[in-house]
C-alpha cells in the first residue's frame, strides 16, 4: 500500500537490510477483506518501520523468503527507479508530495488526475489491470528514456516511441487494448 511504499523508498537501504518476518494478517483491512472475499491468501511480510510487503504471487512464506533474498542480492544501489501508481489504491496529495520529496530523481507516478508535475504522468485511460496499464502507459511515457536518462518525454516524441515499440498496434487502438487485457508482459 502507498504509505508503506513511501516509507520504504524514503529509508530504502536501512529497511531492505532489516530482517523480514511474516504475519498472518495485513495491517490494512482492505487487503484482509480482499484475501477473504477472493479466497486468495498470500504471505504478508514485515520489515523495519512496520513496512508491509504483500507477496501476492507466492503461496508460502518459504517461497516468498527465498525470492526476497535472491532479489535483494541483485539490487544495484546506485541505479534505482521508483514508480507509484497513484490511483490503484488512493490518490492522497500529502502522500504523493512525500513520495516526490523522498525520491528526488528516478521517480514517476501514474495518475488519472490532470496536474502540472512532469513526473506525475496523466493517463486519462488509466486501468486497474496491471497488464493493461503497462501497455497504456507506453502512450504517455518513453520508459527507455526514463530508465536510461531519468528523462520524462511526452507528446509527439512519445507517440513515435509508442508506434515504434508496439508496431503491430499501429493505428488500431482497439487491437492495442484487446491485446493488453489478455497478455501478460
Amino acid at each position: 500500500m502507498t504509505p508503506c511504499f513511501i516509507e520504504l523508498v524514503g529509508n530504502l537501504e536501512l529497511i531492505l537490510r532489516s530482517q523480514l518476518s511474516f504475519r498472518k494478517d495485513s495491517k490494512y483491512n482492505d487487503v484482509n477483506n480482499w484475501m477473504k472475499n477472493n479466497n486468495h491468501h498470500f504471505p504478508i511480510g514485515h520489515l523495519k518501520n512496520d513496512v508491509e510487503i504483500q507477496f501476492v504471487h507466492y503461496k508460502s512464506e518459504n517461497e516468498a523468503m527465498e525470492k526476497w533474498n535472491r532479489r535483494l542480492r541483485r539490487i544495484h544501489w546506485d541505479n534505482l527507479f521508483f514508480k507509484l501508481d497513484e490511483v490503484k489504491f488512493f490518490s492522497d496529495t500529502p502522500l504523493i508530495e512525500k513520495f516526490y520529496e523522498v525520491c528526488k530523481t528516478g521517480s514517476l507516478s501514474f495518475t488519472n488526475i490532470v496536474n502540472n508535475n512532469p513526473r506525475r504522468i496523466h493517463i486519462p485511460d488509466w486501468s486497474s489491470n496491471g497488464a493493461t496499464l503497462f501497455y497504456t502507459s507506453a502512450k504517455y511515457i518513453n520508459i527507455i528514456d526514463w530508465l536510461n536518462h531519468d528523462k520524462i518525454a511526452s507528446g509527439l516524441i512519445n507517440k513515435i516511441f509508442h508506434k515504434t515499440c508496439y508496431p503491430k498496434f499501429l493505428d488500431n487502438d482497439e487491437n492495442f487494448y484487446n491485446h493488453s487485457q489478455t497478455t501478460n508482459p
